[in-house]
């Protein structure tokens, strides 16, 4: 049974954590947890508040919810979110099965988790991430990459950007505003060449253009005022190339 099987997966010991009553069930846990959220609670107080009263006997159950395909992505979602702020990073086993999951919603939710438990360790399993089939999750898998400062993940981050499957009808998905927002931040001007070349590609959308254009002009801390599109991208063709010779 695949719930076992990710149980046994999961070495915590639950006794580390105090807790003023006997744990619960999972029927019982998973209750709660729909009663918060269709109550519109904070599920960062809500575990607060579980682990007070639960400790480490709530992470059992809690596992069982999130690997149950039964129950709804909303609620095992919020259970894989409470395993990983009871459990902290001994939970990054179970972190990492999540990422595979069938559910579009759990694999964004392991990320997400991965990120706030300060997880670079999962780095290989967060790239593979930016080849998801879902596009939240894909840009997801970009936002962690920058949280965690995974420079080292910067050429895969450029990579994206000429994927196929970020692009729709020959326009750029919103996932390109977010890789060269982390490039900015990573300060990686290697990436200039390609995406003077992604720039030159990009003709019939004048919003990617743009968005490289400001990328570029970040990186490398020059600007052509009062050019042409073209001009600023044979300028930069050149510069890039003269760059790339001297």
């Amino acid at each position: 049974m695949k719930t076992i099987l990710i149980l046994l997966a999961l070495s915590i010991n639950a006794s580390a954590w105090a807790a003023t009553q006997a744990p619960p069930t999972a029927t019982i846990l998973k209750g709660k947890i729909n009663r918060a959220l269709k109550g519109g609670q904070s599920l960062k107080g809500f575990y607060t508040s579980v682990s007070q009263e639960y400790g480490g006997g709530a992470i059992r159950p809690l596992l069982e919810i999130a690997s149950d395909d039964s129950n709804t992505d909303e609620t095992r979602w919020a259970a894989l979110f409470g395993l990983a702020r009871i459990a902290g990073r001994q939970s990054l086993g179970v972190i990492r099965k999540f990422m595979v999951n069938s559910s579009w919603m759990l694999r964004d939710a392991a990320l997400k988790t991965a990120a706030a438990l300060d997880a670079r360790e999962l780095t290989p399993q967060i790239e593979l991430r930016l080849k998801d089939d879902a596009l939240i999750v894909r840009t997801t898998a970009v936002e962690t990459i920058g949280q965690l400062n995974l420079k080292t993940s910067a050429p895969k981050l450029v990579d994206a950007l000429f994927d196929p499957v970020n692009f729709h009808a020959g326009k750029a998905l919103w996932i390109h505003k977010h890789i060269l927002q982390v490039l900015k931040d990573f300060h990686y001007n290697t990436a200039v060449p390609k995406l003077v070349e992604l720039l030159e590609k990009s003709d019939q959308d004048s919003q990617l253009q743009d968005q490289l254009l400001a990328t570029i002009e970040n990186l490398t801390g020059r600007s052509f005022p009062g050019k042409s599109m073209q001009q600023q991208i044979y300028l930069w063709k050149r510069n890039t190339l003269s760059d790339a010779t001297f």
